[in-house]
């Protein structure tokens, strides 16, 4: 059971290449303040914020959550997962539900989009909190993309990070990759649903997500946010460096 229900689920349509992006809504119909809990990577979907959304719905919050392209009940098109494409559809969804304003929170890669409809629709945003911000200033992709697409050396620790890897034994990425994502002690159930949501894509999705999900005017994004803005960066976080948060920090 869900702690919470939602009380309006539907799909908005991005206009730019018509993929369908799947919402729901909780907290009071009639709020005066809305939180849009972004979708991450599409390794995972809008679920990953289950604990966050009855909180903040209780407290008389409209709270907004979508699952991201490539995972959930949202479309899975075999290209189109930049910055560009998520923040076009984080305005898409803000428009369906008739949302002018809303409060951003974007987790990792959650952090590109939230970075830039912050930058670049400050009338759409009153706050901007990123956790974990994988948010890279150079504005390159998440990791060098001729080792990511190269046979690796082996099939060890971050090696398994790798495109090659993926197409071959995907359960292997995910399994190892879960516990680096939720690495407090005593966390088996949460390992087992990232591991669960994970298998809803394909390798050939997440490696569309890594080749074009750089975000070349990253620097420029952050120097433009004006609202007012948390980042959240744990200094045991075992997937974003502590110094790519502080580097954020000082961008803003």
């Amino acid at each position: 059971m869900r702690a919470i229900e939602p009380h309006t689920v539907g799909f908005a349509t991005n206009p730019r290449d018509s993929v369908r992006i799947a919402y729901e809504v909780f907290g009071p119909p009639d709020a005066e303040r809305t939180i849009a809990l972004l979708p991450s990577w599409s390794f995972g979907h809008s679920r990953f914020w289950k604990m966050q959304v009855p909180y903040f719905a209780r407290q008389g919050f409209r709270v907004l959550t979508f699952d991201g392209r490539g995972n959930g009940r949202s479309d899975r098109p075999p290209s189109g997962y930049t910055t560009d494409h998520f923040a076009q559809d984080t305005l898409a969804v803000l428009d369906a539900v008739d949302v002018e304003r809303a409060a951003l929170v974007g987790l990792s890669a959650g952090s590109s989009w939230g970075l830039q409809l912050a930058a670049e629709h400050p009338e759409r945003v009153t706050h901007l909190v990123l956790i974990g911000p994988s948010v890279k200033l150079d504005g390159t992709a998440r990791v060098d993309l001729g080792e990511f697409l190269a046979e690796p050396p082996d099939r060890e620790g971050w090696h398994k990070y790798n495109a090659v890897h993926w197409r071959e034994q995907f359960r292997n990425f995910a399994e190892w990759f879960s516990p680096m994502v939720v690495s407090e002690a005593h966390s088996t159930k949460g390992v087992e649903e990232i591991i669960g949501r994970a298998l809803e894509t394909t390798p050939d999705i997440l490696i569309a997500t890594i080749v074009e999900g750089g975000t070349p005017r990253a620097a420029e994004f952050a120097a433009a946010v004006r609202c007012p803005t948390l980042i959240i960066q744990g200094s045991e976080d075992r997937v974003v460096p502590l110094e790519r948060g502080i580097a954020l920090h000082e961008a803003i």
